[in-house]
């Protein structure tokens, strides 16, 4: 994946999201909110690599490049939620890249998107603190709510939810093209 674009500036599509779960009352409940910028759908977190979080240049597959993922993670879940993790214990559950998709527009950009999301678990349930500009209504919510919450979450959560083997698998992925995720196997 090429993250440049024709004039040199980083390309906006290399994407870090963070899978929250608690397991304190003996289930696990995954931490959610409304996203306020478009598509304005229920999603877990997520944002941009940015230049701050120290990623270098070449293949971004490559395992040097994984500390500054796990920082974009850190950084993205406080600034979202006000939860503050280590990077180091945050758990990589899909690494994923998408094809193109037409509504992007070319951008001069690559017709990719990267993703690299990572889980925490807790044993008892942090505090959320939605923020204005980025979300509303942050609330733990277990894989029944979430999947009868149908079309109001975002497909790509539903598919980052359903590899992490939080949501059982769909018939038909709404993101993934064939198997691009980790060497872990099938997904249940």
């Amino acid at each position: 994946m090429n993250p440049q674009n024709t004039s040199g500036a980083r390309c906006n599509r290399t994407s870090v999201g963070i899978i929250v779960t608690a397991t304190d009352n003996g289930d696990v409940r995954v931490a959610m909110g409304d996203r306020v910028k478009p598509p304005a759908c229920t999603a877990a977190f997520a944002g941009h690599v940015e230049p701050s979080d120290g990623l270098g240049s070449g293949d971004l597959h490559h395992p040097a490049h994984e500390a500054a993922f796990r920082r974009a993670a850190a950084r993205e879940l406080l600034e979202e939620s006000g939860i503050a993790v280590d990077p180091a214990e945050l758990r990589l559950v899909v690494g994923a890249v998408y094809a193109g998709n037409p509504a992007w527009g070319s951008g001069g950009c690559a017709p990719e998107h990267l993703w690299r999301v990572y889980e925490i678990n807790f044993r008892e349930a942090p505090a959320l603190r939605a923020v204005a500009r980025e979300n509303r209504n942050l609330r733990w919510m277990t894989p029944d709510e979430i999947g009868d919450a149908g079309q109001a979450v975002e497909p790509v959560w539903r598919d980052h939810l359903a590899y992490a083997h939080i949501l059982p698998a769909p018939e038909k992925w709404a993101t993934y093209q064939g198997e691009p995720l980790l060497d872990r196997g099938s997904p249940a």
